[in-house]
Order: C-alpha cells, then sequence, then structure tokens
C-alpha cells in the first residue's frame, strides 16, 4: 500500500483530554453504554446535585432500568434505544449509530434483532432529487448556496452570497431564485431556510449533470491547491490492491464515513463551507 502525504502538511495535533462543555460524541464511544456513562458524567459535571434519577426521569426509563444499564447488567431494548435517541435529540446519523451498538450488543448476547434500525427509533429527513432536479442545481453554487445559509452572520443578498462564494451578482440571484422556485429554500415571514436536512444526488444514476457537477468540485479543488495554504485544507490519497466484487460495501463504508463527519462537526457556529469529495477510481486498465 502506497500513501501519498503532502509535503510540509502542519502536524495534527490529537488532543485526548476534554472540557465539561464538549459534546460526548457517539462516534467516540465504543458502545451504547459507554456512550450514556459518558453523557451522564458530563451533567454531573455541569451540576454537582444531577442525579441518576433526573437522567432517567429525561430519558423516559426507570431509575433502576438505567443502573442496570449503566452497569451492562442489563441490554439496552430497542424500545428504550428509541427513547434515548429522542431525549438526547440526536442526529439522524448519530440515532443510526446508537442502535447498531445496541444490536451489536445483543447479537453478542445470542440475541435475535429482527426490527428495522430505521424504523425503530426515526424517520430519516432526507429531500432526494430525481435526475431532472438535479440537472437544474447541479452547478456547484446551487449546493454550496444551500450550506452557505449555516453559516454565522448569514444573509439573504446576492452581494453577500456572491463575495462569499466568489462568483457574480447575477450567478447569485439565479441560484437563489432557483432554490426557492424549487422548494429547496423556503421564505417564511422573512426567514430563510433551507427545507430538509440533507439533500442528495440520485443515487447510483449516472448522467451528464452528475458528471458536470463533480467535474466542477474537482477543478475548485485544483483552485485550492494553487490559492490556500495548507492550514486550510487537506489533500492525501491512498493506492491500493482490490478485489472488486467488494466495491459496493466499499462505497456504503465511504458513504457512512462521510454521514459520521457531517454529524460530528457540524455543530455549534460555523463560519465557512467546506465540500469533501471523496474520489474513488480505477487505476489500472485492460483485464
Amino acid at each position: 500500500m502506497l500513501q501519498n502525504l503532502e509535503q510540509n502538511a502542519p502536524k495534527k495535533l490529537v488532543l485526548k483530554c476534554k472540557t465539561v462543555f464538549d459534546d460526548i460524541m457517539i462516534f467516540d464511544a465504543e458502545t451504547a453504554e459507554e456512550f450514556l456513562q459518558e453523557e451522564f458524567n458530563r451533567r454531573v459535571r455541569l451540576n454537582s446535585r444531577y442525579s441518576l434519577r433526573a437522567f432517567a426521569r429525561l430519558l423516559g426509563i426507570s431509575s433502576g432500568s438505567i443502573s442496570e444499564i449503566l452497569k451492562k447488567q442489563r441490554p439496552i431494548s430497542l424500545k428504550n434505544a428509541s427513547k434515548i435517541i429522542k431525549a438526547l435529540s440526536l442526529t439522524t446519523v448519530e440515532g443510526r449509530k446508537f442502535i447498531e451498538l445496541v444490536q451489536i450488543a445483543r447479537i453478542d448476547k445470542n440475541d435475535v434483532v429482527t426490527q428495522n434500525v430505521s424504523t425503530v427509533a426515526f424517520n430519516i429527513k432526507k429531500k432526494n432529487l430525481d435526475q431532472d432536479t438535479f440537472a437544474l442545481v447541479s452547478e456547484w453554487q446551487n449546493f454550496a448556496l444551500l450550506n452557505l445559509l449555516d453559516c454565522e452572520g448569514f444573509q439573504w443578498k446576492r452581494k453577500y452570497i456572491a463575495q462569499r462564494l466568489g462568483i457574480t451578482v447575477y450567478q447569485a440571484k439565479f441560484a437563489m431564485d432557483l432554490l426557492i422556485r424549487l422548494g429547496l429554500v423556503i421564505k417564511r415571514n422573512g426567514q430563510i431556510n433551507g427545507a430538509e436536512n440533507y439533500v442528495l444526488s440520485p443515487s447510483g444514476i449516472s448522467s451528464q449533470a452528475i458528471r458536470k457537477y463533480h467535474r466542477q468540485i474537482i477543478e475548485k479543488s485544483i483552485e485550492a491547491i494553487d490559492f490556500q495554504g495548507v492550514e486550510e485544507r487537506d489533500f492525501s490519497g491512498v493506492g491500493f490492491a482490490i478485489n472488486p466484487t467488494h466495491l459496493p460495501q466499499i462505497k456504503k463504508e465511504i458513504s457512512a464515513f462521510q454521514d459520521q463527519l457531517v454529524a460530528k462537526y457540524s455543530k455549534g457556529k460555523k463560519q465557512e463551507v467546506y465540500f469533501l469529495e471523496t474520489i474513488l477510481f480505477k487505476l489500472t486498465k485492460g483485464k
């Protein structure tokens, strides 16, 4: 395996400690019980009088049950997992991860799991774009504008959007009008909001519009090599030999990785829009 990393890039510093104000991330936990214990500990650090009974009341689970769960004397049922996800306001991706940890623990105990993850805990809130709609919004600035909505100090003004995205005022106005017309941006009582949590291209569909979109993003990444410092970007790649029959699973894992990054880092105040374009392609030719 050959890994290609950019020269002179700053070393990454991994901080092992957390302040009491840090969110306990489900992706940092090895088990669902560990996640719940850390969440309870965090609340105790913020309020020394916070009790296990109060935590149980928040989760909608009896204090005896939550005590046994934290001691790993009782498995978390899928019904209680649903309550926990709702009580702690976990995002769709975080909820999926929590259910996954619960199911793994139940399987390890030879407990048969028969219920579907997506129907137990939550409904996935996504806006699926058909191929025709995607063709209309496939210019990179349209998707960038949807992300820019979440940035601190955002203004629904043509000049502001043009300046922030490095496009013309005309392009900004066209993008604003198009997104509202398609219902991807909703303007109500003077407030601007994205219609859905996620906007997806038609999965697995190859079209000229989709190829054009990815080509534009790759071109923007090439610009970043020349005009952005290494402290603002990260370029790395890895080459490895695989069995092509594993490609469907590799694609699923890439998608899950992207979802985890979005869930973990799209919280709190945001100032900039970043694009992560994951590229997996074949270098060898022939058979």
